[in-house]
């Protein structure tokens, strides 16, 4: 599906579930094709990072809707394969690791939210672990932890 949609698009994005000023790019994934457009938009977007507030995000997207880059071609990645581990728009939590490729936890509670999809996989089978780096004691359900 990237392949395709990637050939007709220049800047694909994963969905933000927002629908004020602020835009649907989540910059929690992006893909950018190389090419004269997509150098002239990275080059603008690193030249304002100084003035962006907390989030990238607000940036990305007003970058995508200025007039300036209406030739840029730009598309919403599809929700089943680029999956956003939020609350308000993911209803099946038990379905997350057949269908998606990519999955981005959005906000705060991100152990939370990929215990929640069963997609935590840093535990005893991986060699990188290290209990004291494992958050809430593992107890992501905790009400500490959310």
């Amino acid at each position: 599906w990237l392949k395709d949609a990637a050939q007709q698009r220049d800047l694909l994005a994963m969905f933000a579930p927002r629908w004020d000023a602020l835009g649907v790019a989540n910059s929690g994934f992006i893909w950018l094709k190389s090419n004269r457009r997509t150098k002239i938009f990275i080059q603008t977007l690193e030249n304002l990072l100084p003035i962006k507030n907390i989030s990238d995000q607000q940036l990305w997207n007003a970058l995508i809707r200025h007039y300036r880059f209406r030739q840029i071609g730009f598309r919403v990645l599809p929700l089943p394969q680029f999956q956003l581990l939020y609350d308000h728009t993911l209803r099946r939590w038990d379905q997350v690791g057949s269908h998606a490729i990519v999955v981005h936890g959005v906000s705060h509670r991100k152990t939370y939210r990929l215990a929640k999809a069963k997609l935590w996989f840093f535990d005893e089978t991986c060699d990188a672990y290290d209990k004291d780096l494992v958050p809430c004691n593992g107890d992501f359900f905790a009400p500490s932890c959310k």
